[in-house]
């Protein structure tokens, strides 16, 4: 490395664009940058620790949007508040101050590199579970007990507390001491997990608003997780089979583990394939089917029954049935643009089933009507005179029986009288 003006120079085969190293200095945007610093520093000392998050990915945002500088400004009122807080806890303040520096070099340098978001999210999911650990797990072994006797001991106090001060409600704190050795890294697993996946969306929303120039993210209904969990879900779950038959002391731990790890991306699996076949097939594009009100839909059936989207999604990572619908889409859409330009009032496919063309819709009246398989449509020209005609004879006709029947019943009513 060769110092310059810009701290250090990139090998030519790795230097970033121009325009993301040297930005001109703006005294706005330093103000801007040092207010969402100062917000976040306040929140976090008066409000809620987890504003240091929240906060801390508005502070990178800025740095991804405008430069590395402007996160520093930021992030100096937020270093500044966490000493302030961990002073006299050495360990509470490593962890605290160096997780907000990864924090902001992983999404700064990633997102200013277009890096995969889902390796972002990766990368902050295993941040997340170090600082975990070394908040809650590594004072306990520091002092030659088990990782999670600290948590145990910290329920216990809670359950004592309740029933000291509040001893008509039960809680489960007890409950928790008692099973905290199984479910203390699955734990884990889940909140890191969920803490990365929305650090990386939040990361892009603040982006979008901040006008920063980073890598478009797919639709959620298109997102798909890694196609290696085909083999590898088989093999940690023949590893779990293998723990519990060999009569393995830690065998509940490792299960209970690797399903907190993959069943949240089952989940998220099924959730997105869920909201594509509600909204991304052709024909609920054509109804304009509300996407919000799914997404309502869905985040209630997820608080009621999760286990029905962690099925869908095992069943998605298996058949892979959106690639097949994405494909037949671009199908239909193709033949509706052929028949658009054509002039054409049939629409056919060839889905490549071995049956050749198939007519899926008929234009009727200047519109696309699916799957119309009406034979009155069929008669129509494209002014509909021909089905106005045929519509006018039925009901002469119909008339004609009336009136037909009406004098047989007044004829009848007269022999009656007669009689």
């Amino acid at each position: 490395m060769i110092c310059s003006g810009n701290f250090f120079s990139i090998p030519a085969e790795q230097k970033l664009p121009k325009e993301l190293i040297t930005e001109k200095f703006s005294f706005k945007k330093s103000i801007i940058s040092l207010v969402v610093g100062l917000a976040t520093a306040l929140l976090g000392v008066f409000l809620l620790p987890e504003a240091y998050i929240i906060g801390g990915i508005a502070v990178a945002a800025t740095g991804i949007a405008w430069g590395i500088s402007y996160a520093a400004i930021g992030a100096i009122p937020c270093a500044l508040a966490l000493i302030i807080n961990n002073i006299n806890y050495p360990t509470a303040l490593a962890c605290a101050l160096g997780g907000f520096v990864l924090l902001l070099a992983i999404l700064v340098v990633c997102f200013r590199k277009r890096v995969a978001y889902r390796y972002i999210a990766m990368a902050l999911a295993a941040l997340t579970f170090a600082a975990l650990y070394l908040y809650f797990c590594l004072p306990s072994v520091l002092a030659g007990e088990a990782p999670y006797a600290g948590l145990r001991d910290y329920f216990l106090y809670l359950d004592e507390q309740y029933k000291l001060y509040v001893p008509d409600v039960e809680t489960n704190f007890a409950l928790y001491a008692e099973n905290l050795d199984t479910i203390l890294y699955g734990s884990f697993f889940i909140v890191s997990e969920l803490v990365g996946f929305l650090a990386v969306v939040l990361c892009k929303l603040y982006c979008k608003c901040f006008r920063a120039d980073v890598k478009p993210m797919a639709k959620f209904a298109e997102w798909e997780i890694a196609k290696s969990l085909r083999i590898g879900i088989p093999v940690l779950a023949a590893g779990c089979i293998i723990l519990y038959a060999a009569n393995y002391y830690l065998a509940d731990v490792v299960t209970f583990s690797l399903a907190a790890l993959i069943f949240p991306l089952l989940f998220i699996e099924g959730v997105s394939y869920i909201s594509f076949m509600f909204t991304s097939t052709i024909a609920n594009t054509k109804r304009k089917r509300s996407k919000g009100l799914v997404y309502m839909v869905e985040i209630f059936m997820a608080i009621l029954l999760p286990g029905i989207f962690i099925c869908f999604g095992l069943i998605e990572l298996y058949a892979k049935r959106r690639p097949k619908i994405r494909k037949m889409n671009d199908r239909i859409r193709e033949a509706f643009e052929k028949a658009e330009r054509e002039k054409s009032d049939v629409v056919t496919v060839d889905f490549g089933d071995g049956r050749g063309p198939q007519i899926i819709a008929t234009r009727k009246r200047g519109e696309d009507i699916f799957f119309d398989t009406d034979d009155e449509t069929k008669k129509t020209d494209g002014d509909g005179k021909e089905a106005d005609k045929d519509k006018e004879e039925k009901e002469d006709i119909k008339d004609k029986e009336n009136s037909d029947t009406n004098e047989k019943n007044d004829n009848d009513q007269d022999d009656c009288r007669k009689e």
